[in-house]
Protein backbone atom coordinates (compact mmCIF):
# COMPACT_ATOMS: atom_id res chain seq x y z
CA UNK A 1 0.00 0.00 0.00
CA UNK A 2 2.12 3.24 -1.25
CA UNK A 3 1.24 6.35 -0.45
CA UNK A 4 3.89 7.90 -3.20
CA UNK A 5 2.58 10.87 -2.86
CA UNK A 6 6.24 12.28 -1.84
CA UNK A 7 7.75 12.59 -5.22
CA UNK A 8 8.98 15.64 -6.94
CA UNK A 9 11.67 18.16 -5.86
CA UNK A 10 10.65 21.70 -3.33
CA UNK A 11 10.40 24.56 -6.15
CA UNK A 12 12.15 27.97 -5.20
CA UNK A 13 9.84 29.43 -2.36
CA UNK A 14 9.65 26.62 -0.18
CA UNK A 15 13.50 27.42 1.56
CA UNK A 16 14.56 31.05 1.68
CA UNK A 17 18.16 30.46 2.02
CA UNK A 18 19.13 30.05 -2.17
CA UNK A 19 22.37 26.99 -0.99
CA UNK A 20 19.85 25.69 0.93
CA UNK A 21 17.35 25.45 -1.92
CA UNK A 22 19.97 24.34 -4.48
CA UNK A 23 20.74 21.61 -2.23
CA UNK A 24 17.38 20.53 -1.51
CA UNK A 25 17.00 20.87 -5.95
CA UNK A 26 20.16 18.59 -6.96
CA UNK A 27 19.34 15.72 -3.80
CA UNK A 28 21.77 16.96 -1.88
CA UNK A 29 20.09 15.95 1.36
CA UNK A 30 23.65 15.91 3.39
CA UNK A 31 25.03 19.23 2.84
CA UNK A 32 21.46 20.24 3.35
CA UNK A 33 21.03 18.60 6.88
CA UNK A 34 24.32 19.81 8.09
CA UNK A 35 23.71 23.42 7.38
CA UNK A 36 19.91 23.43 9.06
CA UNK A 37 21.52 21.26 12.01
CA UNK A 38 24.00 23.96 12.87
CA UNK A 39 21.45 26.96 12.64
CA UNK A 40 18.87 25.06 13.95
CA UNK A 41 21.39 24.29 16.99
CA UNK A 42 21.91 28.27 16.97
CA UNK A 43 18.59 29.10 16.39
CA UNK A 44 15.96 26.47 17.98
CA UNK A 45 13.16 28.08 17.05
CA UNK A 46 14.19 28.77 13.11
CA UNK A 47 11.10 27.55 11.19
CA UNK A 48 13.53 27.04 7.85
CA UNK A 49 16.31 24.89 9.83
CA UNK A 50 13.30 23.19 10.85
CA UNK A 51 11.91 22.50 7.25
CA UNK A 52 15.02 21.71 6.06
CA UNK A 53 15.83 19.03 8.11
CA UNK A 54 12.57 17.40 7.64
CA UNK A 55 12.77 17.47 4.00
CA UNK A 56 16.32 15.97 3.93
CA UNK A 57 15.20 13.30 6.35
CA UNK A 58 12.22 12.48 3.71
CA UNK A 59 14.89 12.38 0.89
CA UNK A 60 16.64 10.38 3.01
CA UNK A 61 13.82 7.82 4.22
CA UNK A 62 15.34 7.85 7.47
CA UNK A 63 12.76 6.97 10.34
CA UNK A 64 14.83 8.10 12.89
CA UNK A 65 15.36 11.89 11.57
CA UNK A 66 11.49 11.86 10.30
CA UNK A 67 10.90 11.15 13.71
CA UNK A 68 12.98 13.91 15.27
CA UNK A 69 11.87 16.33 13.17
CA UNK A 70 8.07 16.30 14.31
CA UNK A 71 7.87 18.32 16.76
CA UNK A 72 9.92 21.48 15.72
CA UNK A 73 7.56 21.35 12.57
CA UNK A 74 4.35 20.50 14.46
CA UNK A 75 5.68 23.80 16.85
CA UNK A 76 5.89 26.04 13.78
CA UNK A 77 2.45 24.66 12.57
CA UNK A 78 0.64 25.44 16.15
CA UNK A 79 2.85 28.31 17.15
CA UNK A 80 3.29 30.36 13.77
CA UNK A 81 1.27 28.72 11.22
CA UNK A 82 3.37 28.96 7.99
CA UNK A 83 2.96 27.36 4.48
CA UNK A 84 6.21 25.53 4.35
CA UNK A 85 6.20 24.05 7.75
CA UNK A 86 2.44 22.41 6.82
CA UNK A 87 3.76 21.57 3.69
CA UNK A 88 6.93 19.69 5.42
CA UNK A 89 4.76 17.87 8.51
CA UNK A 90 2.87 16.16 5.34
CA UNK A 91 5.29 15.44 3.65
CA UNK A 92 7.33 13.66 7.28
CA UNK A 93 3.35 11.73 7.80
CA UNK A 94 3.11 11.03 3.94
CA UNK A 95 6.93 9.01 4.33
CA UNK A 96 5.88 7.81 7.72
CA UNK A 97 2.59 6.63 6.62
CA UNK A 98 4.24 4.20 3.50
CA UNK A 99 6.11 1.72 5.76
CA UNK A 100 3.53 1.96 8.61
CA UNK A 101 1.48 -0.80 9.92
CA UNK A 102 -1.95 -1.53 9.00
CA UNK A 103 -2.94 -0.20 12.31
CA UNK A 104 -1.13 3.21 12.01
CA UNK A 105 -1.34 3.68 8.39
CA UNK A 106 -5.00 5.43 8.09
CA UNK A 107 -3.90 7.97 10.84
CA UNK A 108 -1.03 9.01 9.65
CA UNK A 109 -2.53 9.53 6.28
CA UNK A 110 -5.16 12.04 7.65
CA UNK A 111 -2.33 13.93 9.40
CA UNK A 112 -1.10 13.97 6.00
CA UNK A 113 -4.11 15.43 4.11
CA UNK A 114 -4.51 17.72 6.98
CA UNK A 115 -1.32 19.11 6.58
CA UNK A 116 -0.97 19.45 2.62
CA UNK A 117 -4.86 21.05 3.20
CA UNK A 118 -3.36 23.62 5.75
CA UNK A 119 -0.40 24.44 3.76
CA UNK A 120 -3.05 25.02 0.45
CA UNK A 121 -5.11 27.34 3.00
CA UNK A 122 -1.64 29.13 4.09
CA UNK A 123 -0.56 29.63 0.68
CA UNK A 124 -2.59 28.69 -2.28
CA UNK A 125 0.63 29.77 -4.48
CA UNK A 126 2.88 26.75 -2.60
CA UNK A 127 3.30 24.47 -5.93
CA UNK A 128 4.60 21.68 -3.90
CA UNK A 129 1.56 21.68 -1.44
CA UNK A 130 -0.62 21.49 -4.40
CA UNK A 131 1.03 19.05 -5.27
CA UNK A 132 1.53 17.24 -3.01
CA UNK A 133 -1.95 17.36 -1.73
CA UNK A 134 -3.24 16.35 -5.85
CA UNK A 135 -0.89 13.52 -5.41
CA UNK A 136 -2.34 12.28 -1.86
CA UNK A 137 -6.02 12.31 -2.82
CA UNK A 138 -5.06 10.25 -6.13
CA UNK A 139 -2.87 7.69 -4.48
CA UNK A 140 -4.17 7.29 -1.24
CA UNK A 141 -7.05 4.47 -1.08
CA UNK A 142 -10.47 5.75 0.08
CA UNK A 143 -10.50 4.92 3.43
CA UNK A 144 -7.32 6.74 3.90
CA UNK A 145 -8.70 9.93 2.25
CA UNK A 146 -7.74 9.49 -1.47
CA UNK A 147 -10.25 9.96 -3.84
CA UNK A 148 -12.16 6.62 -4.69
CA UNK A 149 -12.92 6.80 -8.81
Amino acid sequence: LALALLAGSAGADLLKDPQWQAWLDAGKSADLARAAQVRAKAQPDDDQAAVAIALAAVDDNDAGRLEAAVPALQACVDKRPQAACSYALGRVYGQQAMTASVFKMPGLASKTKEQFVRAVELDPGLYEARVGLTQFYLMAPGFAGGVVS
